[in-house]
């Protein structure tokens, strides 16, 4: 898990809700989020923090999720990676605090990547095999 912040710029149309056109009236905006990589899943939360409790009250609000067997993570620049869905192929740029950072990001989300399909393989080499006490 870890913070970064979610890049809007011009490249991405206005969805129409009052939030987002707000944001595209900038060339680029960000937006501070948390991420969290689990095995099966990269989820992607909107985070707020709280200073006056003494970060008790923080606030995660769930924005959106990708698979790991469905998705890909490209390198950007600088700070920057970016994170899509195959299927349905929606995107989004992430800016990690450092570029170090990043790359840890981009290298254990390949890492969870990889292993998913070999998985996967796995599991179609079994399906596949023969009962040898079956008849042709």
């Amino acid at each position: 898990r870890g913070f970064a912040e979610y890049r809007i710029g011009i490249k991405i149309p206005a969805v129409g809700s009052y939030f987002f056109s707000r944001i595209m009236s900038h060339d680029t905006h960000e937006i501070p989020v948390h991420m969290f990589l689990f095995e099966k899943s990269f989820i992607v939360c909107y985070y707020k923090k709280n200073a006056r409790e003494f970060e008790l009250a923080d606030e995660y609000r769930y924005w959106t999720m990708f698979q790991i067997k469905k998705m890909t993570v490209e390198n950007g620049e600088n700070r920057e990676f970016i994170v899509t869905d195959k299927e349905t192929e929606q995107s989004v740029t992430l800016v990690a605090k450092t570029v170090e950072e990043k790359d840890e990001w981009v290298k254990r989300i390949k890492k969870e990547v990889r292993n998913i399909d070999k998985l996967v393989k796995k599991l179609m080499m079994q399906a596949v095999s023969i009962d040898p006490d079956s008849p042709p």
